[in-house]
């Protein structure tokens, strides 16, 4: 059976409510709420703490969660913006590179090292397709089944 462990702060404790069996315990941390939550289940259903999943989950305050959905949000923003900042520096130094510059003036007029220059002004890899084993078995076998005529 799955067993689910709440723990929310209460003061220097922490309350730990296990609503499967309608039973509260506490712990000092958060490091304890797991084995006393473990052991909370074991004492009321008599039986051993390894013989039962348990799924610990924190309560946050709305606060402070509001505050970390919002802080997880704004990373994955960032992150967009980053991708998108990355893509107009590719392109500004893949137009320099086609209007003739250097790399080494690319970096120069861009405030980068040419290295880096040389970096952004590589084009986009292609995808390069490999054919599969068995295509490629076929292709050889194809090839020397051919006769040749002489």
């Amino acid at each position: 059976m799955k067993y689910h462990a709440k723990a929310e702060q209460d003061g220097r404790f922490w309350l730990v409510h296990v609503p499967e069996i309608d039973q509260y315990t506490q712990a000092r941390n958060l490091r304890e709420v797991e084995p006393v939550a473990r052991d909370l289940v074991a004492v009321m259903r008599e039986v051993a703490p390894d013989s039962f999943n348990l799924e610990v989950s924190v309560e946050l305050p709305a606060e402070t969660r509001a505050r970390w959905e919002r802080s997880k949000q704004l990373h994955a923003e960032a992150a967009a913006l980053q991708a998108r900042a990355a893509e107009e520096a590719q392109q500004a130094a893949q137009a320099l590179a086609a209007s003739g510059l250097t790399l080494r003036e690319i970096g120069l007029a861009l405030g980068v090292s040419f290295q880096r220059a040389g970096q952004l002004a590589k084009p986009p890899a292609t995808k390069k397709t490999v054919p599969s084993k068995r295509a490629q078995s076929e292709r050889r076998h194809k090839a020397g089944s051919k006769k040749i005529s002489a």
